[in-house]
């Protein structure tokens, strides 16, 4: 609630410092991130004995890591910085948080507030840090291979991935996404069209869950080309492709 109530002007900085995105846009991701990770994290186990299959005679028992090393994107660093907060501080780990070094003064605001929250339940204000100045490769790497860290979730592209990946410490990673999107000769084209135009719209197409390509059936595409004019979207000439690869 507290990273919720500053949604706006977080979003603001972020937008003026990383030169990237729609404002309002980074409103709803930050609320998002807020609120409905917390609302899938809540009441939910995250301690102790959580599962007991008695045919299989097996129990899951959840317990702690110990540090994780979060490492949080140009694209969406409020964002990303929240929902790492929330699903490290459920499970009972601590945190230690690498922005990208275009997003400090953001992240650094962030983790303020959320070291702020901790302090005020009286809970270890260190169980989140972040490095506050700016970083490189080479300390990336001193934290991910850290005897220290148990654990890294890495948010990137494909080279943090992989360093992430390579390190020896145990790690999730999820690097640039931008998948092509398969449009059926069945499909329901006019919602196709309206979802796939507000994706890509959305925070001007940097999410990495946006439509990179279109592969559509050849028998509906003139069809769906024309539900995609209708929403908004704009077929370039090949004039006009050359000048934006360009």
């Amino acid at each position: 609630d507290a990273v919720a109530s500053h949604a706006p002007a977080l979003a603001e900085a972020c937008v003026q410092e990383t030169g990237i995105g729609v404002a309002a846009d980074k409103v709803v991701k930050i609320r998002f991130a807020c609120h409905n990770v917390w609302r899938s994290l809540a009441d939910r186990p995250a301690a102790g004995m959580i599962d007991v299959d008695e045919a299989r005679q097996l129990t899951e028992i959840a317990s702690p890591m110990g540090v994780v090393f979060g490492i949080v994107p140009l694209t969406n660093p409020v964002s990303t910085f929240v929902f790492k907060t929330l699903i490290c501080l459920k499970t009972r780990n601590a945190l230690i948080v690498s922005c990208h070094h275009n997003a400090l003064g953001v992240g650094n605001r962030t983790g303020e507030i959320i070291q702020a929250v901790l302090q005020q339940h009286r809970a270890p204000v260190d169980l989140v840090q972040w490095v506050r100045q700016r970083g490189s490769r080479r300390k990336t790497m001193m934290f991910m291979k850290h005897p220290g860290v148990a654990f890294i979730l890495a948010t990137g592209g494909p080279s943090i991935v992989k360093a992430a990946y390579s390190s020896g410490t145990p790690a999730i990673g999820v690097g640039a996404g931008n998948a092509p999107v398969l449009i059926c000769a069945d499909a329901d084209l006019a919602a196709a069209a309206q979802m796939i135009v507000q994706s890509k719209g959305f925070d001007n197409g940097v999410i990495c869950g946006s439509e990179n390509n279109l592969v559509v059936d050849a028998s509906v595409r003139t069809a769906f080309v024309e539900h995609l004019e209708a929403c908004g979207a704009r077929v370039l000439t090949p004039q006009e492709k050359e000048t934006c690869v360009k």
